[in-house]
């Protein structure tokens, strides 16, 4: 999963079907995870799994220097 940024409860996703952005966020979550808005595939990505990743690569670069 590729995530483009993080701001407040809003991710910037990448979609590994067609590689399309959108935005998941911590609110719409609730009601399931949202699919793509440009190919409609359900990824599943919802906020949490997003904002892991983000602060994951953040240590990872972190630790680097």
């Amino acid at each position: 999963m590729e995530v483009i940024d993080l701001y407040g409860s809003n991710a910037i996703v990448v979609c590994p079907e067609c590689g399309g952005h959108y935005i998941v966020c911590d609110f719409l979550d609730k009601r399931g995870p949202r699919r793509c808005p440009h190919c409609n595939a359900a990824n599943g990505i919802t906020y949490a799994e997003a904002h892991t990743v983000k602060n994951n690569r953040r240590t990872a670069r972190e630790a680097n220097y």
